[in-house]
C-alpha cells in the first residue's frame, strides 16, 4: 500500500480526536492509526451482538499496535455476501484478513487467493476447510464446547427425543459443536437418545427463524426430552423466545425439558437467570479479535513467523447456580456499536 504524508496522517488522527472516536455504520467500522497498515477483521455478519465483542477486540489492538483496524463484513449470514467482501479486500490491498468463515468450503477459492496476493489470512469463530491456506486459527475448540453441551444435556436428561438447532450447516464451527455433543450422547447404550426427523434445523443465523423452528419441534414432537442450539440465536428475541415455548415455559423452567445454548450475552443471561434456558457454554469473542490482530501484526510488521497453527480460547459453561460469576463480564463485552 502507498504511504500517506505524515501531515495527512495529523489531519486524520485530529479529526477522529474530535469527533470521539465514533463509530462508522455496522458495515465497516475504522480505528486510524498512525501507520498505513490496514487489517480487516471479517465477521458471519455484522449486527450480531456476538460478532461485535470481537469487533471490540480488535480495534483494542489496532489502537495498542498503531495499525488500522476495518471491522466489515455482511450483514446477513449468507456466503456469496462473504465472498463479496473478501473480494472487495483483496481488490483494495489490505495487509492482513481475520476471517470468521460462513461456510468452510466455499470461502476457500477467495481465501487462497488472497494468499497468492501477499495478503495473509487469520480465522477465529469459524475456521474454513484443510485445503485453505490460511495461517492460524483463533477461538473456540468448538468440538470440545460440543462435548460440554453434551455433558451438561446429559445430565439433565436421561433419555428420549432430542433436536438440534443449528445456524447455517456448512459452518464448520457449528458443525464441530453438534459432533461432540453427539458423541457424548453416542456413549450410552443405542436407543437412549433419538434424534428427531429433520435435525439439525438451518436458522441460517436469524433469530426470527431460530424461534420458527423451536416452536415448530415443541409442536410437532409434544414428547420431546430436551433441546440443543449450536448457537444462541433464538435467545437474542427474547419475546419471540418466550413466545415460541408458549405452554412448555414451565418444563423449561422446572428442568422437565433442558434446553442448552451457546454464549453468555446479556440477553441470554437473563434467561438463564429467570430459568428460562438450562445451561450456556460461553466464548470468548473479544479474545479471538484481539488476537487475530495481534498474530496479524506479528507476521506482517513485526516479519515473524507463527509459533503455532491453533490458539484456543476459554471455553467457561454458565448455569443459573453461577450465572452471576458472567453478568460483569458479558454487560462490559457484549455491546452493539454506538
Amino acid at each position: 500500500m502507498g504511504r500517506i504524508s505524515r501531515n495527512s496522517v495529523y489531519c486524520i488522527v485530529g479529526l477522529v480526536l474530535v469527533l470521539g472516536f465514533l463509530a462508522l455504520p455496522f458495515s465497516s467500522s475504522v480505528v486510524f492509526a498512525q501507520d498505513d497498515y490496514e487489517f480487516a477483521i471479517v465477521p458471519k455478519a455484522v449486527n450480531n451482538p456476538f460478532f461485535n465483542a470481537a469487533r471490540l477486540g480488535a480495534l483494542k489492538a489496532g489502537e495498542e499496535l498503531g495499525v488500522k483496524v476495518n471491522y466489515t463484513g455482511p450483514t446477513q449470514t449468507k456466503v456469496k455476501d462473504q465472498i463479496d467482501v473478501l473480494e472487495s479486500l483483496i481488490a483494495k490491498g489490505v495487509d492482513g484478513i481475520a476471517l470468521s468463515a460462513v461456510d468452510a468450503d466455499a470461502v476457500v477459492p477467495v481465501v487462497n487467493r488472497a494468499v497468492e496476493q501477499g495478503i495473509p489470512v487469520i480465522t477465529w469463530d469459524s475456521d474454513i476447510a484443510e485445503d485453505g491456506n490460511r495461517l492460524a486459527f483463533v477461538g473456540t475448540d468448538n468440538y470440545e464446547a460440543g462435548v460440554k453441551a453434551g455433558i451438561a444435556f446429559a445430565h439433565s436428561v436421561k433419555s428420549g427425543k432430542y433436536a438440534v438447532i443449528t445456524g447455517t450447516l456448512g459452518a464448520d464451527n457449528l458443525n464441530q459443536r453438534i459432533a461432540g455433543f453427539e458423541s457424548v450422547l453416542n456413549t450410552f447404550p443405542e436407543g437412549t437418545y433419538t434424534e428427531v426427523k429433520g435435525s439439525p434445523f438451518p436458522s441460517e443465523d436469524d433469530i426470527q427463524q431460530a424461534n420458527d423452528y423451536l416452536e415448530d419441534i415443541l409442536t410437532s414432537h409434544p414428547d420431546i426430552a430436551g433441546i440443543f442450539m449450536s448457537g444462541g440465536w433464538a435467545l437474542f428475541g427474547k419475546s419471540a423466545y418466550e413466545q415460541a415455548l408458549g405452554d412448555r415455559m414451565e418444563d423449561v423452567k422446572s428442568g422437565k425439558l433442558p434446553i442448552i445454548s451457546f454464549d453468555v450475552l446479556p440477553a441470554e443471561l437473563e434467561l438463564l437467570e429467570e430459568g428460562k434456558v438450562s445451561a450456556l457454554v460461553g466464548q470468548r469473542p473479544y479474545d479471538m479479535g484481539y488476537k487475530s490482530i495481534q498474530l496479524l501484526h506479528q507476521v506482517v510488521v513485526e516479519g515473524k513467523e507463527l509459533e503455532k497453527g491453533y490458539y484456543p480460547t476459554a471455553l467457561p459453561v454458565a448455569f443459573q447456580s453461577n450465572v452471576e460469576e458472567f453478568v460483569e463480564h458479558s454487560e462490559r463485552v457484549y455491546q452493539l456499536p454506538e
